[in-house]
């Protein structure tokens, strides 16, 4: 018997249990998916479920038209202090009201992950379902780290659960 290599094993299981046991992982599911989506279904089964039946027809919508959504160009602009990002996003049929688009870079050595959601400014001159969406990112991490991405968004829906409709720039 390897008894270094089962040592090292119960260290491991005593150190990783408590985070990856069945008892968290079952609580975590019913904290974060079980109930809130028990909370969604009685608010949606209100009114004889006109909400529910206004995110249905939302989520229809949103993946009938769902590609034609892209992004366009990306622009960014550093002052002394911040560095704005500038996006295009063209919608096709679907509002600017039904998505969210943010500036999302992944975690380094340096950096934890971050997503920062963008506002909607104008539509695009001269464009059809055309909009530019800017925010301020964190000007400690080079611009190359930051991608766009676009989601589908109802304020009474769960995101990607519900519906899985995430556009990521190329």
């Amino acid at each position: 018997i390897p008894h270094r290599w089962v040592s090292r094993v119960q260290e491991s299981m005593v150190r990783l249990t408590p985070r990856f046991s069945a008892c968290r992982m079952v609580r975590q599911y019913f904290q974060e998916a079980y109930l809130p989506a028990a909370r969604a279904f009685a608010a949606r089964s209100l009114d004889n479920g006109k909400l529910a039946g206004a995110v249905l027809q939302w989520r229809d919508h949103v993946r009938t038209h769902w590609n034609q959504v892209r992004v366009g160009q990306v622009y960014y602009s550093d002052d002394q202090d911040q560095r704005g990002v500038f996006a295009e996003c063209w919608l096709g049929e679907i509002p600017p009201e039904h998505v969210r688009v943010h500036a999302y870079a992944d975690a380094t050595d340096l950096a934890p992950a971050t997503m920062i959601e963008l506002d909607q400014c104008e539509p695009l001159p001269g464009s059809v379902h055309g909009y530019m969406f800017s925010g301020v990112v964190p000007k400690q991490r080079p611009a190359s780290d930051y991608t766009i991405r676009i989601t589908a968004h109802h304020p009474q829906a769960s995101i990607p659960i519900e519906l899985h409709s995430i556009l990521w720039e190329r």
